[in-house]
């Protein structure tokens, strides 16, 4: 909806034409402001955006000053040359006074702008304003519409750190990734368009958080969603594993995560402080994970990506990686520590994996009650022989198992 502001020091006036904008224009009363003075109608301006200024042609200046012709010329020069106020959309001048009317004509056309005679005890000026309002409003819907469906996307994958996000993009076989920015936001995004196997096009919006931890993931989830109107959001990259559990190079998908740094700091006989935690795991949708089932069923992924791995030489040995649903655990930190690791499972026996973001991405979901996944794959143990050597292969590995569900189940 449009939203108008109202400069006439007349109050009759101005109640007139606001019971005509509410009552005849269906305009509602939250979206009309309006000034009896010049000083009062610049603050509102330099404050908010309008799309239509009503302007009287005689204004006082300030509250002790007297209705002056020359105040609203002024101003009007003024909106174009000041860097403080918000340009209306278009702005109509309206006066009864015919010698007014017309010596601010060229004013007024020479900036396609409309002067509007206004008399209480005719009506021909309804018809005109309605006229011009419904035009404002057909326009600010069509490119409200347009705007929401360039910035409107099927699904978005986001991804820690730079070296993720990049092996990401290019387990995304033959994509075109179209780098592109929305003002006031800081992120860089890249869009692309999947083929599926059921003859879909989905579109995609991707983007790189540059920065681990589950605080800053919660922020841009929640602005991709925000943004983007998802109906997924997909977090790939790598994680570290529990030994026994899974393998090298397997990728977990979380069907529940937990941050393990919650609970409450305590002291022991000895004054040791330890950690009496509080765990409120966070579940993966159910019924996406119901999909990711039938999936794993239906298909043979787990190969499919295995070959992905050595067109790209980036496996590291003959076994093919396995799929391996289970819990994970999120924490603020590097864990290169295979004791502590380990003392992680007494909050969760089946876990599998231990991460620094999954858990900001699935707290996003559950208040946003949208649908998240967190994919990754496993690249060291979370021991004191933690390497890097894996990493390359489980980005991309973990990237590529989300690029085959989206062509092969949508």
């Amino acid at each position: 909806m449009i939203k108008i502001l109202i400069m006439d020091d007349s109050r009759p006036k101005t109640e007139a034409i606001k019971r005509y904008l509410t009552d005849d224009c269906l305009i509602p009363s939250d979206k009309i402001d309006t000034a009896i003075t010049i000083n009062e109608g610049r603050k509102l301006l330099t404050k908010y955006d309008y799309d239509l200024l009503l302007l009287d042609l005689v204004m006082p200046l300030n509250d002790d000053s007297e209705p002056d012709a020359e105040e609203s010329p002024k101003f009007i020069d003024e909106i174009y040359t000041s860097t403080y106020i918000h340009i209306p959309i278009h702005i109509i001048g309206f006066s009864q006074f015919d010698d007014l009317l017309e010596t601010s004509k060229s004013k007024f056309e020479d900036k396609l702008w409309h002067l509007l005679k206004f008399d209480l005890s005719k009506n021909d000026w309804k018809t005109k304003l309605q006229n011009k309002i419904q035009h404002l409003i057909r326009t600010k819907e069509y490119f409200s519409k347009s705007l929401g469906e360039k910035y409107r996307f099927d699904y978005g994958v986001i991804c820690a750190l730079d070296k993720e996000f990049s092996l990401m993009q290019s387990a995304f076989m033959n994509i075109d990734w179209k780098k592109f920015k929305i003002e006031g936001h800081p992120f860089i995004f890249y869009s692309a368009e999947i083929s599926t196997m059921n003859g879909s096009r989905l579109k995609i919006v991707s983007c790189c958080v540059n920065e681990m931890g589950m605080q800053a993931t919660a922020v841009v989830s929640a602005l991709m969603f925000s943004l983007f109107e998802l109906k997924c959001l997909f977090m790939t990259g790598i994680c570290a594993g529990i030994e026994g559990k899974v393998n090298m190079g397997d990728i977990i998908i979380a069907e529940r995560i937990f941050d393990y740094g919650s609970g409450k700091l305590k002291s022991n006989e000895n004054g040791e402080a330890f950690l009496e935690p509080s765990y409120n795991p966070l579940d993966v949708e159910y019924e996406l994970l119901g999909t990711i089932h039938h999936f794993l069923t239906e298909e043979d992924i787990d190969t499919k990506i295995y070959n992905q791995l050595r067109k790209a030489f980036l496996h590291k040995s003959d076994k093919i990686p396995q799929i391996v649903i289970a819990p994970t655990a999120c924490g603020s930190y590097v864990v290169a520590n295979s004791k502590f690791a380990n003392s992680l499972k007494v909050g969760e026996r089946k876990l599998a994996g231990v991460e620094m973001e999954g858990y900001g991405l699935y707290k996003t979901g559950y208040i946003e009650k949208k649908q998240c996944l967190m994919v990754k794959s496993v690249c060291d143990f979370a021991n004191e022989a933690k390497g890097d050597d894996y990493q390359n292969m489980c980005a991309f590995s973990s990237a590529s198992f989300v690029y085959f569900f989206l062509k092969y189940n949508y």
